[in-house]
C-alpha cells in the first residue's frame, strides 16, 4: 500500500528537487542551450538520492567490511555520475571527455550491478563486453536525440519508458527498485513540464546519463532476479523508441504532437513487457499452491 512517505520522497521531493535545479539553467541563464551535463545529472541525481536513502537506505561503502548489494551499487553509480559530470564541459578534455565518461559507467553498470551473475570465463566475459557495448551505443545515440528534440518528447519518452521499468519491478516482487524509478521519472516529469513551457529547450545529457543508469540497471538486477527475457529487451526498446518522433517529417512535427509520438513508441513495448512480467508473476504464485 502506498504511504505518505512513498508519496513525499519517491514523487515529490524529487519532482520539486529537479524543477529547482533545471530552472536555474533553463531560459534567461548562461546555460540556455546547452548540453548541461553536470545540472541534469544533479537534478535528477539528488531527487533520486533522497528516495534511495529514505526508502531503500544508507547504501554500504563499497569495498568495506560489508558487501554492498546490487541495488545499492545503483546510488553509487548515480553520485558518481553526478561528481563526474563536470569533466564532460572541462574545455581541455572535452573532445574526448564525453565518450570517457559514457565509456566508463557503460563499463560500471555491468560490472557492479550484474556482479558475479555472470561468470569469469570466456562465454561471460563476451557476454559483458557485448552488453557493456550495445549499452554504450545506445546511450550515445539516445543523447544525440535528445540534443536535437526540443520539446518534452526525449523527457516524456523516457518517463513512459521507466514507468514500465518500475512496473515490471512492482510485478517481479522489487517494490523499492520500483520506487526510486519512480523517483527518476518524478525529476523527468519536472524536466517535461519546463520544457512544455519552453519549447526550444532540450532534455539535459546529465539527465539522460543518470535516468540510463537507473534504469538500465534495474533491468539488470530483474533480469537476474528470472524477469522474462521477453520483458528485458522490450523495456531496452522501450528506452530508444522515442527516437522515432525525430524521424523524417516528424521531427517537423509540433513539439507536443512529437511528445505523444514519443510516448506512445515507448509505451507500447514497456506495456507489453509489464503485461509479460505480470503473466510471469501469477504464473509463479500460482505454482505455489
Amino acid at each position: 500500500m502506498v504511504g505518505p512517505a512513498d508519496i513525499i520522497y519517491g514523487v515529490l521531493l524529487p519532482l520539486l528537487i529537479a524543477g529547482v535545479l533545471l530552472l536555474l539553467g533553463g531560459r534567461g541563464t548562461s546555460l540556455a542551450g546547452k548540453p548541461r551535463p553536470f545540472l541534469g545529472a544533479l537534478a535528477i541525481g539528488t531527487g533520486y538520492l533522497v528516495c534511495h536513502v529514505m526508502r531503500v537506505g544508507m547504501p554500504p561503502v563499497p569495498f568495506g567490511t560489508t558487501q554492498v548489494p546490487a541495488r545499492d551499487w545503483i546510488a553509487w553509480l548515480v553520485l558518481g555520475a553526478i561528481v563526474l559530470a563536470p569533466i564532460r564541459s572541462w574545455p581541455a578534455i572535452q573532445r574526448w571527455g564525453g565518450p570517457l565518461y559514457l565509456a566508463f559507467f557503460s563499463v560500471l553498470v555491468f560490472r557492479l550491478v550484474l556482479g558475479s551473475a555472470l561468470g569469469d570465463d570466456g562465454k561471460g566475459i563476451v557476454i559483458r563486453l557485448g552488453l557493456t557495448m550495445l549499452f554504450y551505443v545506445g546511450w550515445i545515440v539516445l543523447e544525440r536525440f535528445t540534443l536535437r528534440s526540443t520539446g518534452p518528447a526525449a523527457s516524456v519518452g523516457l518517463i513512459v519508458a521507466g514507468c514500465g521499468v518500475a512496473g515490471c519491478a512492482f510485478f517481479g516482487k522489487s517494490e523499492l527498485l520500483a520506487q526510486v524509478c519512480g523517483a527518476v521519472c518524478a525529476g523527468l516529469g519536472a524536466a517535461a513540464l519546463l520544457a512544455t513551457l519552453d519549447k526550444g529547450a532540450c532534455l539535459p545529457t546529465g539527465a539522460v546519463a543518470v535516468s540510463l543508469i537507473v534504469f538500465t540497471s534495474t533491468i539488470v538486477i530483474l533480469h537476474v532476479y528470472d524477469m522474462p527475457r521477453a520483458s528485458t529487451v522490450l523495456l531496452s526498446v522501450s528506452m530508444l523508441a522515442p527516437i522515432v518522433s525525430q524521424i523524417g517529417k516528424l521531427k517537423e512535427l509540433p513539439p507536443m504532437k512529437r511528445a505523444g509520438i514519443a510516448a506512445i513508441a515507448a509505451g507500447i513495448p514497456a506495456a507489453i513487457a509489464v503485461a509479460i512480467t505480470h503473466a510471469a508473476s501469477v504464473a509463479t504464485d500460482a505454482s505455489a499452491y
